[in-house]
């Protein structure tokens, strides 16, 4: 655990919370007829797409720095 920076283990436990409450809901909405699955799983993937792109973005940010910088923050 201590080899793995703290803003990348922070974001990797927002982005796995998000998405098991987001899978959450979509089967809670399900369950008690609220919408229709195919509506509740759009839901769900838009989420995914989401969160595939904040930690994409994340993960390629941290490439393009210079090495001294990102060990400053």
């Amino acid at each position: 655990m201590r080899s793995i920076a703290p803003e990348a283990f922070r974001r990797t436990c927002m982005a796995t919370d998000a998405l098991l409450v987001g899978f959450a809901l979509a089967r809670t909405a399900i369950d008690l007829h609220l919408v229709p699955s195919g509506v509740a799983y759009a839901g769900f993937a838009a989420i995914v797409c989401i969160e595939a792109f904040i930690v994409a973005s994340f993960v390629l940010g941290r490439q393009r720095r210079p090495a001294g910088e990102a060990a400053t923050r």
